[in-house]
């Protein structure tokens, strides 16, 4: 892990890291995530993207990395990982952020999201 962490020491990535509250942006990853850890008892809970933006935007971070990710040839990471929503530049389709996060506490977030039991 350390080898691809870029100007910022383990504990403070870690502590980073668990600052933030993750969302997949993509439903079929967070399912197949769910069915990796099968066997442990998990809970998907499913937010209207656009009603937590419209909440949360001024808190939201994207990342184009999966950046708990460090098994398999991992890419280079550290706090700018992490690029607030609106500096955040789209131009393809490989642009696609892989992680949503949120920075803030969201006590509300079951009015505008379901539960989904794995």
């Amino acid at each position: 892990m350390k080898s691809c962490l870029m100007n910022i020491s383990v504990a403070d990535w870690l502590s980073l890291l668990n600052s933030k509250i993750f969302f997949f942006v993509d439903e079929q990853k967070a399912t197949r995530f769910a069915e990796t850890y099968g066997d442990y008892k998990n809970v998907l809970v499913v937010t209207d993207t656009s009603e937590l933006l419209r909440r949360c935007a001024s808190y939201v971070t994207l990342c184009r990395i999966n950046s708990g990710a460090f098994l398999y040839n991992p890419r280079p990471r550290g706090r700018d990982s992490f690029i607030p929503l609106p500096q955040y530049k789209y131009k393809n389709k490989r642009d696609t952020p892989a992680e949503l996060t949120i920075d803030e506490a969201i006590p509300d977030i079951l009015d505008f999201s379901r539960i989904v039991s794995c």
